[in-house]
């Protein structure tokens, strides 16, 4: 049974949603672990179906910053990793806060989209989608490649509205909004 508004595919969407994590009597927490085991701290949402995030603080390779990523869900995954600091990757502490902005607003306001399949992965948030892949073409043409990109970007708005990606996908991470 397919959710009002969904087309495609006629699965059942439900077992493709990203398991509900709740806090214990509804009440949000948040732990904080060892950064010398590179848990960093989890905060648990208090709406139902909210995807809870790990924030990992690590020392730079130089040991003068520290890259601070950010994950979500169970078991997570990048929302947000640090580049690698060289002036060539760096546009400015005015530019990464606003990542970091975006990366939180996905995840928070509901917008946040990973799909899995063998050898691939596509990310997507309000502001676009990225993907990799393991080498393998999806495509020998350009027109090929543009549909392929044209059915991820379809499967990622599917997910955000409740129905089921293409069944290629055997990973879906996605949560309700925390408020």
């Amino acid at each position: 049974m397919a959710h009002r508004g969904c087309s495609g595919h006629g699965l059942d969407p439900r077992p493709h949603r990203a398991r509900r994590v709740l806090a214990r009597g509804g009440r949000p927490r948040a732990t904080s672990r060892s950064r010398a085991d590179g848990a960093g701290w989890r905060v648990v949402p208090r709406a139902a179906g909210a995807l809870p995030l790990r924030v990992v603080g690590d020392a730079s390779v130089d040991d003068l910053l520290v890259d601070v990523d950010l994950r979500a869900g169970e078991p997570p995954v990048g929302v947000l990793e640090t580049d690698c600091h060289c002036d060539a990757c760096d546009s400015g502490s005015a530019d990464l806060l606003e990542v970091h902005d975006r990366a939180w607003l996905d995840v928070v306001g509901g917008e946040l989209v990973h799909l899995e399949a063998p050898g691939r992965t596509a990310t997507g948030g309000r502001e676009g989608w990225s993907g990799s892949w393991d080498g393998r073409s999806t495509g020998e043409t350009r027109a090929e490649q543009r549909a392929e990109s044209e059915a991820i970007a379809h499967d990622l708005d599917a997910v955000r509205r409740g129905c089921a990606p293409r069944p290629l996908w055997q990973r879906v991470v996605h949560g309700a909004p925390w408020t």
